[in-house]
């Protein structure tokens, strides 16, 4: 009696994957190794999302490395308030007129991002080239994680993605390939029957 619904199971499972009826054509066992393929690239995924944020979060390590090993760090002074919208929140930021010494100790002018309560006088940390020209900051490890985390989710959603349209394209193809044969078989049978009935 427990055996049942065990049994039923398994029926279900082998009709899924090897489909219904005693007559298997070629094209059946084509479906099945798509299935297979389909299922091996779903428990795949994971994998496949982990190899791509390592290689990912590697690529951009060595390139926040030699960004940061490029540019000199130093303090910009504000020389005016930031420009700000008319009711900023607090965690707003807005440009601000300043001044910073270049590598070679120069003056150098240009706007920097500061708090929306800053006023001259304050001091900022801005990332400056060898011409002393301000430069985007490096990304930062938290930065690089993020970054590599959202690579791999992507990669492992564009696997499943991917395996999914070529499965369905696979089984498109088998089911023109069943009509083709199925439309051969019945013109050459259909004359024969067309005889016997008449």
């Amino acid at each position: 009696m427990g055996a049942g619904p065990v049994l039923c199971l398994g029926h279900a499972v082998r009709r899924v994957v090897l489909g219904g009826g005693p007559l298997k054509r070629s094209t059946d066992r084509v479906h099945v190794l798509l299935r297979v393929l389909l299922a091996l690239a779903v428990v795949s995924s994971p994998q496949v999302g982990l190899t791509a944020a390592a290689a990912s979060r590697a690529a951009l390590t060595a390139t926040a490395d030699a960004v940061r090993a490029s540019l000199v760090e130093v303090e910009a002074e504000l020389t005016g308030p930031p420009s700000t919208s008319p009711d900023p929140s607090p965690e707003e930021t807005g440009w601000a007129p300043a001044v910073w010494q270049s590598p070679d100790g120069e003056q150098v002018e240009g706007q920097v991002l500061a708090a929306v309560d800053a006023r001259s006088g304050d001091r900022v940390v801005v990332w400056v080239g060898a011409d002393g020209r301000r430069r985007p900051a490096p990304l930062e490890a938290e930065d690089v994680k993020v970054q590599s985390g959202a690579i791999g989710v992507v990669a492992a959603l564009m696997s499943v993605v991917g395996a999914g349209l070529a499965y369905l394209a696979g089984v498109a193809l088998l089911d023109r390939a069943r009509a083709r044969r199925w439309a051969a078989g019945w013109a050459a049978v259909e004359p024969r029957w067309r005889q016997q009935l008449l």
